[in-house]
């Protein structure tokens, strides 16, 4: 007989293979039971116990790995949901400076983005509209479809948010044309 598993339980099964595998030398299965934690936390809004879970975690990587960026990244968007915009930044400039070091491209791109939207929620969009050319030149740049649209989408937003509806249709029409 199957019975239902509570999500306490889910996420206490995810924490307890994050650890074994932790303990056991095995940091990628150890990350994955830990990002799937963390996401589904996030997803129930206990942002807190996620970005526990994550300064936790940070504890036993590199400063300087992708790995740590990636959390770090992640303490960010939590920082962000919480509304503590000034925590965000900080993390997402620690990310960017990371992804910067290691020559991580893709990174590199999704941090100036991460920070674009965090000018746009703020409302000082000349900032957003410059982070976010950034990361389209990037995404361009090496080729990643996805960041491409979605960086034309936020500068049509920008745009659109500005009255500029002349700027904003291409910018819309584009991001629709690669996605």
């Amino acid at each position: 007989m199957y019975l239902p598993q509570s999500r306490e339980d889910a996420i206490d099964q995810l924490l307890e293979a994050r650890y074994h595998h932790h303990a056991a030398g095995q940091d990628d299965q150890a990350l994955a039971a830990h990002y799937a934690a963390v996401n589904q936390l996030r997803d129930w809004g206990q942002y807190g116990r996620a970005a526990e879970l994550c300064r936790e975690t940070l504890t036993w990587l590199s400063p300087d790995s992708q790995e740590a960026a990636v959390t770090a990244g992640t303490l960010g968007i939590l920082a962000q949901l919480r509304g503590d915009y000034d925590t965000a930044e900080s993390s997402y400039r620690q990310v960017l400076e990371v992804f910067t070091r290691l020559g991580d491209q893709a990174g590199t791109a999704r941090s100036y983005h991460q920070l674009a939207m965090l000018a746009q929620l703020r409302g000082d969009y000349d900032t957003a509209e410059l982070l976010y050319r950034r990361a389209l030149d990037i995404f361009e740049r090496i080729g990643d479809q996805a960041g491409t649209a979605s960086s034309y989408h936020q500068l049509a937003i920008l745009a659109q948010a500005r009255g500029d509806y002349d700027t904003a249709e291409p910018l819309y029409r584009r991001a629709l044309d690669i996605s």
